[in-house]
């Protein structure tokens, strides 16, 4: 328990709102639940990513249009207080991150709301039917939070290079040099590089002759032996034949 409280301290604090309806129930009054109102205004500025008051106050009300439940007439502080907590850990940079912040917890309220009646209904089609759709939500939630890390990558992937050579062998590098100028090493070693190549072009792997043929395994029978790949003649005896 006290690990838990110290974790617990650790965390970042949300904004939490407190809501309170007129007679007519036709306006709402949103408002912090302590007394510092400008840090609680700057807070919910940074959990729908903007300085803007107009953006703030049309974000707050499409936060609150997806965290009221359904069929219900007013939506409570804790939902909406729910909303921006969800929206302060995205930590959306711009506007636009934080229109996706508020599309991603709509398909999350939506997947839930069709996961929990998947769970209680007993009808073999509604049940199909809430779970497909709570499957296409899940998927959506995942998809959007792919599509705000691309941009906040800029957009930037990273390509690896996947070589796959005779007999089934697959090398998977970003960059794969075993011969030529590039490697200061390579150009003293015996292996012979491709018939009719450049010697800075990538010579074959070891184990494989100049034609490029596999390595032969176990159980191939009649097939010829390997060669020597180094190809060095046996050196001379200096001492004369008596």
């Amino acid at each position: 328990m006290a690990g838990a409280m110290t974790r617990y301290k650790e965390m970042p604090v949300r904004p939490e709102m407190a809501i309170s309806f007129s007679d007519e129930g036709a306006t709402a009054a949103l408002g912090p639940i302590h007394s510092d109102g400008n840090g609680h205004a700057a807070m919910l500025h940074e959990a729908v990513g903007s300085s803007s008051n107009g953006w703030l106050n049309g974000m707050m009300i499409d936060l609150l249009k997806v965290a009221k439940e359904r069929g219900a007439s007013e939506v409570t502080g804790e939902q909406a207080s729910a909303a921006l907590a969800f929206m302060a850990a995205i930590r959306p940079q711009n506007e636009v991150e934080g229109a996706l912040g508020v599309q991603m917890y709509a398909a999350h309220r939506l997947a839930i709301e069709m996961a929990s009646r998947c769970r209680h209904t007993t009808d073999r089609q509604a049940t199909m039917e809430y779970g497909n759709l709570a499957t296409k939500m899940m998927r959506t939630v995942t998809a959007q939070m792919d599509a705000l890390g691309k941009m906040r990558r800029g957009g930037e992937q990273v390509v690896r290079h996947v070589h796959v050579y005779e007999g089934g062998q697959a090398i998977v590098a970003d960059q794969f040099n075993h011969y030529g100028g590039e490697n200061g090493n390579a150009g003293g070693q015996p292996y012979a590089p491709f018939e009719g190549h450049a010697p800075s072009r990538v010579a074959p792997l070891l184990g494989q002759d100049a034609a490029g043929h596999g390595v032969p395994v176990a159980g191939d029978q009649g097939k010829e032996a390997v060669p020597n790949a180094r190809g060095q003649k046996p050196r001379r005896s200096s001492r004369k034949q008596a």
